[in-house]
């Protein structure tokens, strides 16, 4: 068995961390054994990780990164003996390429993102500098993120490779599209409450909707510091007791969440590839999605969903609408979304290619020659 330590920030409900925990779960299939450290904060996603006999070590005490993060990493990585580092995300990453360097154990890393405000800071280009001298490949979670990664000149093509998110298809089952009595729709997102996401977008795109479909309802999955403005928003548009913010949910519960929804919207300005998406469309849902980053590369226009330019409430309550207004096309879009997510996106398929790139890093054979 390869031993792997993957490195994140923490392991609270996000894309990131729901792909690490997904990825882990399906690496021991393929000869991999995962152990996985979050630097700081929320550690939910951890019990999922344990529940599968797979260890979970924090590496700071408290809500942030703490100065000992880095000796632990480095003696964690000498007690297990691992034998390759995988580094998530900017803070974690930078912890994990320094205590690889301690060590002697070669490092990759996986870009998570096509843009972030903070990229100028001083803590991102840190980050870059260590990518660039000790990660032997930089891998990207999709096609326009390695674009962004080559257009950076962050790491030579050669050092890039796209390994595109997935999620375990299993777990969601296939929404059942029905005419709805009196035009109960749900229309519902799952984001961290945040400024990249863009709910205000949702609030208002719903507000337009009930033009057409006064009955129709919201729900928003996630919490996150914006969740008192957008509150706000809520009252300000009269969407109370119309939207409903139902905080963090478990992992566990996203495919029940997913299942009670007849479309969903992502709204967001920027995105990686979304996990949210992935998750939508292994639940046969069509969703309308704002094309930013890599969503284009999950929603087929008019195929699996419809695309939308960002920032465009009314646009989105149009397209959401016809939707409503078509079963047919609901069930359509939405069998077409699931059987894009069993064929692209599925978490087999990515342990699989995953374990090859260590392999192909430690010059070790592959599993099947």
């Amino acid at each position: 068995m390869i031993r792997v330590l993957h490195v994140i920030n923490t392991l609270a409900p996000g894309g990131a961390e729901t792909l690490v925990t997904s990825l882990c779960q399906a690496l021991p299939r393929e000869g991999v054994q995962p152990l996985v450290a979050y630097l700081f904060g929320d550690g939910t996603l951890g019990e999922r990780l344990k529940d599968h006999g797979i260890g979970v070590e924090r590496l700071s005490h408290g809500s942030r990164p703490s100065l000992f993060a880095l000796p632990r990493a480095v003696s964690l990585i000498r007690s297990r003996k691992i034998d390759l580092v995988h580094a998530h995300l900017v803070y974690a990453g930078i912890v994990a390429k320094i205590a690889a360097r301690f060590t002697g154990v070669p490092v990759v890393m996986t870009r998570h993102w096509v843009s972030d405000p903070k990229q100028k800071t001083f803590l991102f280009r840190l980050d870059d500098r260590l990518t660039r001298r000790y990660v032997s490949t930089l891998i990207a979670v999709g096609e326009q993120v390695r674009a962004a990664i080559l257009a950076e000149k962050l790491m030579p093509p050669e050092r890039v490779v796209v390994l595109r998110n997935a999620v375990d298809v299993s777990r969601f089952r296939v929404k059942k599209h029905e005419v709805v009595e009196g035009e109960s729709f749900v229309v519902g997102t799952v984001g961290r409450l945040e400024a990249p996401k863009a709910h205000g977008v949702f609030l208002e795109a719903i507000a337009r909707l009930r033009e057409t479909f006064p009955g129709v309802r919201g729900l928003i999955a996630g919490d996150g510091r914006l969740r008192s403005q957008l509150e706000e928003t809520r009252m300000r548009l009269g969407l109370e007791g119309v939207v409903d913010f139902v905080g963090a949910i478990p992992a566990e519960g996203i495919p029940d969440f997913l299942n009670s929804l007849d479309v969903f919207v992502l709204t967001s300005n920027w995105e990686g590839l979304p996990m949210a998406l992935i998750e939508a469309s292994a639940s046969g849902l069509p969703v309308v999605g704002t094309d930013v980053g890599g969503v284009g590369e999950v929603v087929v226009d008019e195929v699996t969903g419809y695309l939308v330019p960002p920032g465009n409430p009314s646009e989105i309550a149009s397209r959401v609408a016809c939707l409503l207004k078509n079963t047919e096309l609901r069930a359509t879009l939405g069998v077409n979304a699931r059987h894009r997510a069993e064929t692209e996106f599925d978490v087999t398929r990515l342990a699989h290619d995953t374990a090859g790139l260590y392999r192909a890093t430690l010059g070790i054979a592959p599993a099947d020659s």
